[in-house]
């Protein structure tokens, strides 16, 4: 195994989050001893102290050396091209992650990745749906929140359903099997330090070009486009792909496989990362499968938290709750289920420096009647790009700035109209003070919580 040859070696984990916590459990089992790199030295040193003693010690970054360690994994949160890591690699440091050293031991298992910009996790649990229809033992892991090194831990599953992120995928040696492709657009920069190099990074987990059996959304042009060289790539989406769906059926190369009404979640996104999801098991299985017993499971789910859940109706107005939504992209394939409607658009988070213009394009577009957006603090480059475009289209969208989440409800309830819509989709990340998208979710359904019962009061 990988880990194998770690047996002896000097190793550090840098960061000791949810995925740097499991390869620490993985090492300590395996009786391989490690230092902790973290930026918040006191406050780790104190987490590490209760989970393992004082056997581990906690450095600082900038305490990195050869002197010191042969090999550093990174986890998700930390970028790659950080100077530190800069440096470390040029000292001849090896410098690899949980998903790397994972994806190499599990090499010969049956393994389905996912990435993309937008859609990977639903994508990768209807796949995981359809191959437990099957009747398979699926694992369902990565990026979704529950991480890779957790299965070493585990009995074998017959396939593994994996989501990357782009910085899980950055630094990966080798491919899965098969893996799908959901979208491709601007993301993470400040992450990646610039938009090729995202594509690049993303785009890693087809590193085995001849080899990887790739799915790709066809409606997606940069994906189309920077996967050209795939030698085993089929695309999904549009009628003329070998996966599509219409009204009433998704086809794999002209076989009737699902019945597109089984899927209970809104908007043409969703039945994009359903094709996704089956395109990967196409590509996966090496066959259309037989999907006798899918439509029920596919009934049965009912979306993941914080992605365009409907979580109450006050006042005439309906609340959504889309969360996770942290880029333009993803906000951009909400709005579409809303088109026509009335809406309140609640934006904005942390600035990791991506484009909006082509997300006010489609606002100015998609929506033609009453619209408002109600932008939180960070929103200066979001509500610059609306009004570019407003201007462009002497069109009128209300832009009301407010101090807080729970400020921007009650604006929300009272600029939008009875049959209205009011949309929790930032397209940016939760500030890091404010923790994670977890959180937000939380405090705007405990907010829309407060107009209830003001409503029944």
């Amino acid at each position: 195994m990988m880990l194998d040859r770690l047996a002896k070696r000097r190793i550090a984990l840098f960061g000791f989050g949810l995925e740097g916590r499991s390869m620490a459990k993985v090492l300590h089992e395996s009786a391989f001893p490690f230092t902790v790199i973290d930026d918040h030295r006191i406050a780790t040193l104190e987490q590490v102290k209760r989970e393992y003693g004082r056997s581990v010690e906690v450095v600082l970054p900038k305490q990195i050396t050869r002197a010191l360690f042969d090999v550093i994994i990174v986890s998700p949160g930390v970028s790659w091209y950080r100077p530190e890591l800069v440096k470390a690699r040029d000292e001849g440091i090896e410098v690899t992650s949980p998903a790397s050293l994972w994806l190499e031991d599990y090499r010969d298992r049956r393994i389905l990745g996912i990435t993309g910009t937008k859609g990977k996790s639903t994508t990768a649990s209807l796949a995981a749906v359809i191959l437990r229809s099957l009747g398979y033992t699926v694992a369902l892991g990565g990026n979704i929140g529950v991480p890779v090194t957790n299965f070493y831990r585990e009995p074998d599953h017959d396939i593994y359903v994996i989501e990357f992120s782009s910085h899980q995928t950055t630094g990966l040696l080798n491919s899965p099997e098969a893996a799908v492709l959901t979208s491709l657009a601007p993301d993470h920069l400040t992450w990646h330090g610039s938009v090729e190099q995202y594509y690049h990074d993303k785009l890693n987990l087809f590193r085995e070009s001849s080899s990887v059996r790739a799915a790709v959304n066809g409606l997606n042009a940069e994906a189309v486009s920077r996967t050209e060289g795939l030698a085993n790539r089929i695309l999904y989406g549009r009628p003329e792909d070998p996966v599509h769906a219409d009204d009433q059926y998704g086809y794999v190369h002209g076989e009737k496989v699902v019945r597109v009404r089984d899927l209970h979640l809104p908007g043409f996104h969703n039945r994009l990362n359903l094709l996704g999801a089956l395109a990967g098991v196409h590509q996966l299985m090496g066959a259309a499968p037989v999907m006798n017993d899918v439509g029920p499971k596919l009934s049965a789910f009912h979306g993941l938290p914080s992605r365009l859940c409907r979580i109450a109706s006050v006042g005439g107005i309906e609340y959504y709750d889309d969360a996770l939504a942290s880029n333009a992209l993803a906000v951009s394939a909400a709005l579409e289920v809303f088109h026509g409607k009335p809406l309140t658009l609640i934006m904005g988070g942390e600035d990791r420096g991506i484009p909006y213009d082509m997300f006010a394009k489609s606002l100015q577009k998609r929506l033609q009647r009453a619209t408002n957006v109600v932008l939180l603090p960070g929103s200066e480059r979001i509500e610059a790009a609306i009004r570019r475009e407003l201007e462009a289209s002497k069109s009128f969208i209300k832009l009301i700035p407010v101090a807080s989440l729970q400020d921007a409800v009650l604006e929300a309830a009272l600029v939008t109209p009875k049959g209205g819509a009011v949309l929790f989709s930032p397209g940016a990340p939760t500030p890091k003070k404010e923790g994670s998208y977890k959180d937000r979710s939380e405090l705007f359904q405990k907010a829309v919580e407060s107009l209830q019962k003001r409503s029944a009061s």
